[in-house]
């Protein structure tokens, strides 16, 4: 079996995502991480490029086995303040998510602006919530990137990784049980965790 992790970003791929990744493989597995191309026709037709048709992801961890390319989860990192508009361009991401029974998971902070921005407020769990309730779709998880303690307006960073949030737990969690959950069996993997 094969994992592979797709970045837009190298700090948040490299640094940030894959130590996640590296703790919970087995001896077995091998790690790819993988430049992720800027456009669907770059990937083969399959499920990646369906993906990719709706969005590009700051990441995507897929694993491979028996020559089969499998999506775990789809990664948006987000520093905007939250408004409609901002939430709104994530919902492609949750679709593509939902449509590929992975998880989709959003790195988010609820950091405030000082200066007036463009769009209504939002409240970001109104899309989770919407798509668990029409679609039974459990998969939308908010790790929430904190804010300073003593500063609203600025995120907390990676002490070595300034790209990064410090380490998020659900995060880390989400990741993990997904891989763990693929090696247990790349059947119905999303359903029977």
């Amino acid at each position: 079996m094969e994992i592979r992790l797709y970045y837009e970003c190298l700090e948040q791929g490299s640094d940030y995502l894959l130590p996640m990744i590296s703790e919970v493989v087995s001896k077995e597995t091998t790690i790819k991480l993988i430049k992720r191309p800027k456009k669907a026709i770059q990937f083969s037709k399959n499920a990646l490029s369906s993906i990719m048709s709706f969005t590009t992801p700051d990441a995507l961890i897929t694993a491979v086995k028996n020559d089969i390319e499998y999506p775990l989860a789809l990664i948006e990192i987000t520093e905007a303040v939250i408004t409609e508009d901002h939430e709104l361009q994530r919902t492609y991401g949750a679709v593509a998510a939902y449509l590929s029974e992975m998880y989709y998971i959003k790195i988010s902070g609820y950091k405030e602006s000082e200066k007036e921005f463009g769009g209504a407020e939002y409240n970001p769990y109104s899309t989770p919530k919407i798509l668990i309730d029409t679609f039974h779709y459990e998969g939308y998880i908010i790790a929430e990137w904190k804010t300073e303690e003593n500063n609203k307006f600025n995120l907390q960073r990676h002490i070595e990784y300034p790209a990064c949030p410090p380490v998020i737990p659900i995060l880390k969690d989400s990741i993990q049980t997904s891989i763990k959950a693929f090696e247990r069996s790349e059947i119905n993997w999303f359903t029977n965790h």
